[in-house]
């Protein structure tokens, strides 16, 4: 059994580092979203109007 503190030192260091990994996968997801919703195919009319 490890120690109590060393326990709960895991524990605080699991859930920043899956808090990390989320955030890390939030930008990426989000990233390629917006460079996706820049393509021709996926234009909205607002910015249609705009570029015209």
């Amino acid at each position: 059994m490890l120690i109590p503190s060393t326990e709960a030192l895991l524990c605080v260091v699991t859930l920043v580092l899956g808090s990390i990994g989320l955030f890390v996968l939030f930008l990426a997801t989000d990233r390629n979203a917006v460079e996706e919703s820049y393509l021709p195919e996926h234009r909205t009319e607002k910015r249609d109007e705009q570029l015209s």
